[in-house]
């Protein structure tokens, strides 16, 4: 994606072992779907992407320099829409943080009950 279309992509990801494949894939869509958020909607030129393994939980952070938006105004985008139910199927949440001129973070936060005994 960097290449493609020439921005920068930083990842900050701790090692996780033993992850549902149910909850990698979740993971890997909200992802997917923030990252293309942030270059379609956001025009974002820098990205970083967080995967962080606290006690019993990961967190995915995603944080773009774009043009953010109004995220007190209701949006029914498909894209939102996905990332939300795809984390409730898997007992997980989402915020999304935006406001115009700041740019956008999206956090999804998953259990993983394996994540306490491994150091992170």
């Amino acid at each position: 994606m960097s290449q493609q279309h020439d921005i920068v992509v930083d990842l900050d990801a701790d090692e996780v072992a033993d992850l549902p494949s149910d909850i990698s894939l979740c993971l890997f869509r909200v992802a997917q779907e923030s990252l293309s958020n942030a270059v379609k909607h956001g025009r974002a030129k820098q990205i970083a992407v967080q995967l962080l393994q606290n006690a019993g939980s990961l967190r995915l952070i995603v944080k773009d320099d774009g043009i953010g938006f109004d995220s007190t105004t209701p949006s029914n985008g498909l894209g939102l829409v996905s990332m939300h139910e795809r984390l409730r199927i898997v007992e997980g949440t989402l915020t999304l943080t935006s406001s115009p001129g700041q740019g956008t973070m999206i956090e999804a936060v998953v259990r993983h009950p394996d994540s306490s005994s491994t150091p992170g």
